[in-house]
């Protein structure tokens, strides 16, 4: 799909600070997300990724400097934990809140919503079934279309693929592509750069020493700052489209 480029950004961060306490993880980041692109969040675990992705969202208050978001941002948690046994349908239909209301029963055209993107996502089958009894790889489908059924512009997705097997993960990014097909962006953490090599547009890296930058994949995922991000030498090797793919060299015999 051909974006837009006098299209308003989704997302703005001026001189963002996030962090707990006070005490900032990063320094202020400036950036912007796009109409119809894909940005992967990549760092090592526990550098602070989940905990920006929450600040963006407004889970967890901000210490300092702007975000400003075009419409809603549908989110997609790392884990979605229920003690209730909801249905595949009934899970999506929680993304209708903000249409409907929380108090408020769901009409016909809301069921249909859910029910149509389960369909896109070729997941209608699981629309009767339990969600807490679903594959790993299931619930993310179910969750992916409850974000999709707020309508939201901007998708956010929390370590999407940080729990599944090779083909689950395969199935996953496909999704992500097929978004920024119909015109969505999407904003994802990760700890594997392959995943941003696959299919990102553009990069945030998040480093130790309260560093971060951003900018395309092809100026993001090269040798050097991948040493930097995971203190780990890589390797580029071969390509997906016009992008290097990253190939850890993993010293195990040392």
């Amino acid at each position: 799909m051909m974006k837009n480029q006098n299209a308003q950004p989704l997302l703005v961060v001026r001189d963002l600070q996030i962090g707990y306490h006070h005490q900032p993880l990063f320094k202020p980041m400036s950036w912007s997300v796009e109409p119809g692109i894909v940005v992967a969040m990549i760092g090592r675990n526990g550098i602070g990724k989940s905990t920006l992705l929450a600040s963006l969202l407004g889970l967890i208050p901000k210490i300092a400097g702007s975000i400003n978001t075009k419409g809603v941002i549908g989110f997609v948690p790392q884990h979605f934990v229920t003690d209730l046994s909801l249905t595949a349908k009934e899970v999506v239909l929680l993304g209708r809140a903000i249409h409907i209301g929380l108090f408020t029963q769901p009409k016909k055209e809301d069921e249909e919503v859910a029910l149509s993107k389960l369909a896109q996502l070729n997941a209608l089958d699981l629309a009767t079934k339990t969600f807490s009894a679903m594959s790993g790889g299931q619930q993310q489908l179910v969750m992916i279309a409850r974000a999709l059924a707020t309508g939201a512009e901007l998708i956010t997705l929390d370590e999407p693929m940080s729990a599944l097997d090779l083909n689950a993960q395969e199935r996953v990014l496909k999704l992500i592509l097929q978004l920024k097909r119909e015109g969505k962006s999407v904003i994802f953490t990760t700890h594997d750069p392959m995943h941003a090599a696959l299919v990102a547009d553009k990069v945030l890296r998040l480093t130790a020493n309260h560093v971060w930058s951003y900018g395309d994949v092809k100026d993001e995922l090269t040798e050097a700052k991948l040493l930097d991000t995971y203190g780990v030498n890589v390797e580029m090797v071969g390509s997906a489209g016009d992008k290097p793919l990253p190939l850890p060299r993993l010293n195990v015999h040392a």
